[in-house]
C-alpha cells in the first residue's frame, strides 16, 4: 500500500519531503482509513497496550538439560 499510494510515480526533493509524505500517510492508514479485514474500522481502533512490562534487559534463552545447541553461521 504504501508504494503504491505514495511512492509511484512520485519525486522527491529531500528526505524530509519523503518523511512528512509518509507521516501523512501512516496517519491515514492507520487512524482514518478503513480495513476490510477489520470490519471496515482503523486498525487504530483495535489497538490496545499489552498486558506485559517491557523489559529492555533480555534475558539468555534457557534450555532443558540434553538439548543440543547449534549456532548458525550464514
Amino acid at each position: 500500500s504504501l508504494k503504491a499510494e505514495v511512492l509511484q510515480g512520485q519525486w522527491f526533493t529531500d528526505s524530509k519531503q519523503v518523511q512528512r509524505a509518509f507521516d501523512h500517510w501512516r496517519t491515514v492508514y492507520n487512524l482514518e482509513r478503513p480495513h476490510e479485514a477489520l470490519a471496515m474500522k482503523a486498525p487504530a481502533s483495535r489497538y490496545q497496550p499489552s498486558s506485559r512490562q517491557y523489559s529492555a534487559d533480555v534475558k539468555p534463552p534457557e534450555y532443558d538439560e540434553g538439548v543440543e545447541v547449534r549456532k548458525v553461521d550464514i
